[in-house]
């Protein structure tokens, strides 16, 4: 578990003891009337690549062995797609029938169908045929998210992880948005609209984090307003220009150079960037949280 080094400006208790929002707040003006008296909250960490020398490392990445057909059912398979013309409607119409005659077994098929049909053909290609009736196999590696749990799994297609924390009955609860998926945009734009109803009206505090490219994460900043990054607010999430230009006017932005590593953050205010907050850099600012293994 990842240990905060305490600070006078962060409080270690945010990321501890959250329970997923399993009724699933997807509306911006019910996450806006439901969550007023709850003290909402949001982290953001904005994702690094990791270090490319670091894959291979355990620490850093996990591995799974996967296996893989072996060499010659793959060729059985390229030889069912050559007879079909490589017309993926008719392989499919094809399938499909022995899918119902022996019940959705896939290693049945292979063996009483296509093996039977293109086996010989196959075998005819190799030198050495049993090297190539070996199943095969290929690592898979995963790099770690080293927050503590429940966090600890993020989508890797997201440039950063929007996390927004709730109260109710003497509970925490948290749901996630980032830009990886239609559902994390559609999430990520209806908290960020609904929490935004609310700043207007009471601050809705952020906190600001790194995970840079060597699975560290570093605590950038505290706002006593909302303040989110600007990408993909309104995806998957349908407003009026107007609407959302409205919604969003008190709420201040983040924005960075997403390629490369991080070195420099923009604050702006209003989605249009009517006003520049602030800048500062990444390295002047970060406090490094290392994992004491508490």
């Amino acid at each position: 578990m990842i240990a905060i080094i305490p600070n006078p400006v962060f409080n270690r208790q945010l990321f501890e003891k959250l329970n997923y929002d399993h009724y699933g707040l997807t509306d911006h003006e019910k996450i806006a009337k439901e969550l007023i008296d709850k003290n909402p909250c949001t982290i953001t960490v904005i994702l690094d690549n990791l270090d490319y020398k670091l894959w291979r490392r355990k620490t850093y990445a996990s591995q799974t062995k996967i296996e893989l057909i072996s060499r010659y059912h793959e060729l059985i398979w390229e030889a069912f797609e050559d007879n079909c013309g490589h017309d993926q409607l008719k392989l499919n119409k094809i399938y499909g029938k022995w899918l119902k005659k022996y019940k959705n077994n896939d290693e049945e098929i292979m063996k009483k169908e296509l093996e039977t049909k293109y086996g010989k053909e196959v075998i005819k290609r190799f030198r050495n045929v049993g090297k190539n009736m070996q199943p095969r196999f290929k690592i898979k590696y995963e790099r770690l998210y080293n927050l503590p749990e429940p966090l600890n799994r993020v989508d890797w297609r997201n440039s950063f992880d929007n996390i927004f924390i709730w109260e109710e009955n003497g509970k925490k609860y948290y749901s996630r948005g980032g830009s990886g998926s239609s559902g994390a945009r559609e999430r990520n734009s209806a908290f960020i609209f609904g929490l935004s109803l609310i700043n207007a009206k009471k601050s809705v505090p952020s906190h600001l984090f790194l995970y840079n490219d060597q699975n560290e994460l570093l605590f950038l900043k505290s706002f006593p307003s909302l303040t989110v990054p600007s990408l993909d607010v309104g995806s998957n999430y349908f407003l009026s220009h107007e609407e959302e230009k409205r919604i969003l006017k008190k709420v201040n932005f983040v924005d960075w150079n997403m390629w490369g590593n991080l070195k420099e953050l923009t604050i702006y205010q209003g989605w249009y960037h009517e006003k520049q907050i602030t800048k500062f850099s990444v390295e002047q600012n970060c406090i490094h949280f290392n994992d004491l293994n508490h």
